[in-house]
């Protein structure tokens, strides 16, 4: 009699493991679609560039605000919009990679890196807004507020217009990370996570550029960044056609 190796796995066996790989869940893959598209359309209020941060008097700062308070209130209204949708997408990719994935530790990379991006997108939201409306918030009004205390809230735009720089490092991690979740778990066409895998590697080039103050290098920067806008809306919508047919009887589940 031949022994046989307990360790040994035939055709059958790994058709059963296949089989009984979890499914994402219809939820996930709606919450992360619908979420997607209105993530990247909110991107689309922007207050409007003001004078430059290091040589603005406070008169330039009132001037700007004065004549463009209704913009600056309007892209406050579509950044937290943007802040709600891009929570509820980054949860929604992070259970898609745990449900496909749950003993990997991608899922959890996803979730904290796409935490840090909606962090600063509401640290951004709330530097462009504070001059609107904070004196209005305070009882004031943006011409009474004091010069020195006017220049330091706007000199808060920055912060987080350096932070916008930087921002491109978690992004490029939460790119990074889903595409490595999905080539390991079916979750997108492959096309779309290897996309994924060159903006981030695009992201770390332009990083090295800023930090090492080489601007042959900052053009990977626009690269990372228009490519995330581009890549997260890709997601968005394959997210909704797999979705779709998850719901029609005549196509196997994704």
């Amino acid at each position: 009699m031949t022994p046989t190796n307990p360790t040994t796995i035939n055709d059958t066996d790994v058709g059963e493991v296949a089989a009984d790989l979890p499914n994402v869940g219809r939820g996930a893959l709606g919450a992360a679609g619908l979420a997607g598209v209105a993530y990247t359309l909110c991107m689309f209020f922007t207050s409007p560039d003001g004078p430059p941060v290091a040589t603005a008097t406070a008169q330039q700062v009132r001037d700007h605000v004065t004549s463009n308070g209704t913009t600056i209130q309007v892209a406050a209204i579509g950044g937290m919009l943007g802040i709600t949708a891009a929570l509820i997408f980054f949860a929604a990719l992070t259970r898609q990679v745990r449900d496909r994935l749950p003993r990997s530790l991608l899922g959890d990379v996803v979730f904290s890196s796409g935490l840090l991006v909606v962090i600063y997108q509401w640290l951004m939201t709330t530097a462009d807004a504070m001059t609107t409306l904070l004196p209005n918030l305070v009882g004031s009004d943006v011409k009474r507020v004091d010069d020195t205390t006017l220049r330091g809230w706007y000199g808060l735009t920055g912060f987080t217009h350096f932070m916008g720089d930087l921002a491109v490092v978690p992004m490029s991690v939460v790119m990074a990370s889903f595409s490595v979740a999905a080539l390991r778990g079916g979750l997108v066409p492959n096309w779309l996570s290897w996309a994924g895998l060159v903006f981030s590697a695009a992201g770390a080039i332009g990083i090295v550029g800023i930090l090492a103050a080489v601007d042959a290098l900052y053009a990977f920067w626009f690269i990372a960044m228009f490519g995330y806008w581009s890549w997260i809306l890709a997601i968005a919508i394959t997210c909704l056609i797999r979705r779709r047919r998850r719901d029609s009887p005549s196509v196997a589940s994704a």
